[in-house]
């Protein structure tokens, strides 16, 4: 069975920083896209020295994935989760 590409929108917060930590290190899914857009632009393990060799680039919209996760403000969330 292939893992499971997941994104994560706002990783740049406090939690999508500890998600995107645990979805590092789980061994059924792969972190493929995330957004931010106060670091969009930068590498993850750039802004996050702790997520090295997660090997992916903030971006400002999520990529094509199977499962997101939001990280962002109740109202921010619904506004952008919805079209998903």
């Amino acid at each position: 069975m292939s893992k499971a590409r997941v994104g994560i929108i706002n990783v740049t917060g406090y939690t999508g920083v500890e998600l995107a930590r645990l979805l590092h290190q789980h061994p059924e899914v792969e972190l493929t896209s995330v957004t931010g857009r106060s670091a969009a632009g930068q590498r993850l393990e750039d802004v996050f020295p702790h997520l090295a060799g997660a090997d992916l680039t903030i971006q400002t919209e999520l990529g094509d994935v199977d499962l997101a996760f939001s990280a962002m403000p109740h109202q921010e969330s619904a506004r952008v989760v919805i079209p998903l």
